[in-house]
């Protein structure tokens, strides 16, 4: 795989690209198909600096060594990188804007909301409605695993093709990393607007 059309924005310290839904970041297996196998095409010492679910496409920073990965990690752990996802969403959202404050633990291989779990927040805006779905900006605040999958199952609006968590049949997992902010870096978007319109509508 050529990894070089999905390169959203590089500098000496990382390389942000746009991930395809249905490529795992890490291999799982012997036989896996993982963007880390590809990476050596960039460079030997570069390493993905966080995970996007296979199914998630979007924008995933990748260190340039270990300086840039320790400084990467310190700024993820201390809130200082921004996400921004989209998401389509089961069902019409009443409320134009909110904060889910629901923390979630792992039972049989999903994570639920659970007051033994882990602190988890996320705020949600609406972008638009139609029909019988609702188009989400989403932004994480804490970086539980699965935790916009789980907390808007939690809410009654699972994502469109999240069969996983209970979400409607559909050609895919509508959930995209769409931007990001990183300290010291302008702000990266995945997609191209033309594409970026295609996927909100």
């Amino acid at each position: 795989m050529d990894l070089k059309p999905l390169i959203c924005y590089e500098n000496d310290e990382l390389i942000v690209l746009n991930k395809p839904a249905g490529l795992l970041v890490h291999p799982v297996a012997a036989d896996s198909v993982a963007l880390t196998q590809f990476l050596p095409q960039f460079d030997l010492a570069l390493r993905p600096a966080h995970r996007l679910d296979r199914d998630t496409s979007g924008a995933l920073i990748c260190g340039r060594g270990t300086a840039a990965l320790k400084k990467l990690g310190n700024w993820f752990m201390q809130g200082r990188i921004r996400k921004l996802y989209r998401a389509r969403v089961s069902g019409l959202m009443i409320e134009d804007s909110g904060l889910i404050d629901a923390p979630l633990l792992k039972r049989n291989a999903r994570m639920v909301v659970d007051d033994a779990g882990a602190n988890a927040q996320t705020k949600w805006r609406v972008l638009t409605r139609r029909e019988h779905e609702t188009l989400l900006e989403l932004e994480p605040l804490t970086g539980r695993t699965h935790q916009l999958r789980a907390h808007l199952r939690h809410l009654g609006h699972p994502i469109l093709g999240d069969l996983y968590y209970n979400g409607p049949a559909s050609s895919r997992l509508w959930l995209h990393a769409y931007q990001l902010e990183i300290p010291d870096n302008p702000v990266i978007q995945a997609l191209p607007l033309a594409t970026e319109i295609e996927f909100l509508l």
